[in-house]
């Protein structure tokens, strides 16, 4: 389960209930290279139309749209690696991940006086606030690929859904279980968790069937 948490960006106590709807509503759902690039639209164009925007009011709103937006695309994006990627290198990924998120925030802020330098400040937001929306359009084929192969199984994912002690744990959870299955096969009487109980008088015991 911890492989699986650590796909959760980090984020402030007052953003975790947003963060969660997020993550439940992408569950089961098939394709998520169209949100992923929504939200990388959202997310940049709010940018870029702030800085053009001569009311105080309506430049506020333009970045609560590119809040909502980056917050949408951290969790999809997330959510696309998960099932993309087996459990041993879930964490390599989202630790690469977050360094490239931080050398880019470092870049960004270094070069930010510079362009604000050669092409003004409103230039300057459009140029910034397009380059996530651009480079999430030039990828869409590739994320359509990848996401043919990252679908959930909804048979499986509806058999455990129905399973009462999997409800206590986050939908998100549930379909990663889905999504990396293993199968065992189990003969009548025998216990698939460990040990059944021995007949009195019994020095033997049995276990699950052969995988």
């Amino acid at each position: 389960m911890d492989t699986v948490t650590s796909g959760i960006p980090p984020h402030p106590p007052g953003s975790a209930t947003a963060v969660e709807t997020t993550g439940t509503n992408l569950v089961g759902r098939q394709r998520l290279s169209g949100p992923l690039v929504l939200a990388a639209l959202c997310a940049g164009l709010g940018v870029a139309l702030a800085g053009q925007s001569g009311a105080p009011l309506t430049a506020l709103l333009l970045v609560a749209v590119s809040g909502a937006g980056k917050l949408f695309y951290d969790v999809t994006s997330r959510t696309f690696i998960q099932r993309l990627l087996p459990d041993h290198l879930l964490n390599v990924m989202f630790g690469l991940q977050e360094a490239l998120m931080m050398t880019g925030l470092a870049l960004g802020t270094l070069a930010a006086p510079i362009l604000v330098g050669l092409v003004g400040p409103q230039d300057a937001f459009i140029a910034a606030g397009c380059f996530l929306p651009l480079t999430a359009v030039t990828s869409y084929a590739a994320l359509r690929r990848l996401d043919g192969g990252a679908a959930v199984p909804m048979e499986v994912l509806a058999l455990l859904t129905g399973v009462p002690f999997l409800a206590v744990l986050a939908p998100r959870l549930v379909e990663r279980m889905a999504v990396t299955p293993s199968p065992s096969r189990c003969h009548a009487g025998r216990s698939s968790f460990g040990r059944a109980t021995s007949a009195p008088g019994s020095t033997s015991s049995h276990r699950a069937g052969p995988r």
